[in-house]
């Protein structure tokens, strides 16, 4: 969902009927969700499947880095005219699909990450695996 995101419409600024600005995620913060979720989903392979705690804090770290890249960039600006409103009184900025596809994704990000660290069974110190029958 984060490399989703970065490529549909982040916020869009009409003045009455007509769109006067459109921009993308990936356009507003360098694609930098595109990039913690390739490294996310590598991490959650080793994380899920090869039952890698160290995989498990490198996803935790990530969906805290998507989570901060969201909060940082784009909480505040969704919603900002900035000139445009100065300029026209009935402009107004409003979130686009974009903006809710990240912001679930790096929500089930952290979610699937605590419950991985949370829930997952590994074998104890020490303790070898059998081999395959």
């Amino acid at each position: 969902m984060l490399i989703v995101s970065e490529f549909l419409t982040l916020r869009e600024l009409r003045i009455i009927t007509v769109v006067k600005e459109s921009l993308t995620g990936g356009s507003h913060h360098a694609y930098a969700l595109a990039v913690i979720g390739v490294v996310a989903a590598v991490m959650a392979f080793g994380a899920f499947r090869g039952d890698s705690r160290p995989a498990g804090y490198g996803l935790l770290a990530l969906a805290l880095a998507a989570v901060a890249v969201i909060a940082v960039a784009d909480v505040g600006w969704v919603n900002e005219e900035g000139f445009i409103g100065q300029a026209f009184e009935d402009a107004v900025a409003r979130p686009k699909e974009g903006f809710y596809v990240e912001t679930l994704g790096a929500a089930l990000l952290l979610l699937s990450a605590v419950a991985n660290l949370v829930l997952a069974r590994r074998p104890a110190a020490g303790a070898e695996k059998s081999p395959p029958a």
